[in-house]
């Protein structure tokens, strides 16, 4: 018996590292700590969005090869066993070819190899290639955008969690302030309209934190999206802010993101790859030349038959496409009005960049001043509330006067601990736009 619980015991540790091996992040009622660079790591490894943004990458390599294949020889190989009757050389087939009725049982190889297309080939390949890429340049925009979305997240969490704090102070100073007039009452020094504001401020508080607590979950859900977890999970983060000044002139950030914007990157690969399918359907016009050749044996054949046991032909194949119908021109004006399509889409995402750097730009200025003016603002009406309460306390102002002083700080205070996270959110926007966001 004694074993037996030694065992369980061994069984149950080995499980429960397992399940937590299995789930890094633990259960969803448990905070787990959480640092910005762990949860970017995270949704890196874990979003939908990238792996399939990278899946798609490794289908653009191997399409490389595919098309590259046409250069190399091909081999087949064959086997057929005929019946047909006595004299049987000729059959209905729907074709001009050789007779393949005569009764026999034959294997063998074919081997065909491309000597040249005149350059089809060769374009289908340099498309190939540029069209991998783009495919790189999106995998690197769908990485930078989830990022993004992280850092939002991050930010938004800790900035709800700032607000459920000033929510916190706000209802311990007005029920301290509520519970001193209800002493103060029943010693008849204040009336019950005095206490019937202190319960409603206590009231409003009340609504204050249950609103910041919702705002709390609906941020960690968020941010459990953002990272890729299937489930909300609960953290702990990390708060780390650091208040960096803005850059002071737009103009490079303009040049850095025409550069580096990977959405740019990807649009300007996509065009030239469209330009060299351009190409290559033109080239399609031209012959294509090929060698062949056959090699094999009849092991079976009938007796009166004039059939060798081995085989061996060889030539050059020469296709020429004198008419298609159409199709070739077809396809060559295809390609050339998605390049020029593509080409526009690039000018319109170059335009649409520039407006939005400029725009980011201007939230970060604005949102770096904003810090400023809500310190200040915070300060001021600390002072102007500890003013109201010393008057209130000798009588001198009314409940009213501090009720609308409280409010002011409570106001401030919610202002102030936006202005942080809010600079370091348009500040990531920024970096996005310009296509600098680390990773």
């Amino acid at each position: 018996m004694k074993q037996f619980f030694i065992v369980m015991v061994i069984f149950t540790i080995l499980y429960s590292r397992t399940s937590f091996a299995a789930d890094s992040w633990g259960s969803s009622s448990i905070p787990q700590k959480l640092t910005l660079e762990e949860a970017c790591r995270a949704a890196l490894q874990n979003h939908p969005q990238v792996l399939s943004a990278e899946f798609t990458t490794k289908a653009a390599e191997e399409n490389i090869d595919d098309v590259r294949s046409a250069y190399l020889p091909q081999i087949t190989g064959d086997a057929v066993r005929t019946f047909a009757d006595r004299g049987t050389v000729i059959a209905a087939s729907g074709g001009l070819t050789s007779s393949s009725v005569i009764e026999r049982g034959s294997v063998g190889l074919g081997l065909s190899q491309l000597i040249t297309d005149f350059g089809r080939t060769n374009n289908l390949i340099a498309s190939s290639r540029l069209e991998l890429e783009s495919q790189k340049d999106r995998t690197a925009f769908v990485r930078e955008t989830v990022l993004l979305n992280v850092i939002s997240a991050y930010y938004d969490l800790l900035r709800s969690q700032s607000l459920l704090q000033v929510a916190e102070d706000a209802l311990k100073t007005r029920s301290t302030l509520f519970d001193q007039v209800s002493e103060l009452r029943k010693a008849k020094m204040k009336s019950d309209l005095d206490v019937s504001i202190g319960e409603s401020a206590v009231a409003d508080a009340n609504l204050l934190l249950l609103k910041a607590r919702s705002a709390v979950d609906d941020a960690q859900a968020t941010l459990s999206e953002a990272m890729g977890l299937e489930s909300p999970r609960y953290f702990s983060l990390v708060d780390h802010v650091n208040i960096v000044s803005p850059p002071d002139s737009i103009g490079n950030l303009i040049s850095s993101a025409l550069e580096q914007n990977p959405e740019i990157a990807q649009l300007k690969a996509e065009s030239g790859a469209l330009k060299k399918n351009v190409a290559a359907a033109r080239d399609a016009k031209y012959p294509t030349v090929s060698a062949i050749g056959l090699a094999g044996g009849s092991p079976y054949r009938v007796d009166d038959q004039s059939i060798a046991h081995h085989y061996e032909a060889g030539g050059l194949l020469v296709s020429i496409p004198f008419f298609t119908g159409g199709r070739i021109t077809a396809e060559e004006k295809e390609a050339e009005y998605k390049a020029l399509a593509v080409e526009q889409d690039l000018k319109v995402k170059m335009n649409e960049l520039q407006r939005d750097v400029r725009i980011a730009f201007d939230n970060v200025q604005t949102a770096y001043k904003n810090i400023e003016v809500t310190r200040q603002l915070l300060n001021s009406t600390h002072e102007s509330l500890q003013l109201t309460q010393t008057r209130y306390q000798l009588g001198r102002s009314s409940i009213v006067d501090l009720n609308e002083a409280q409010l002011a700080d409570t106001q401030a205070a919610i202002t102030e601990a936006n202005a942080d996270y809010e600079y370091l959110i348009q500040r990531a926007v920024l970096d996005y736009r310009v296509g600098s966001i680390p990773e």
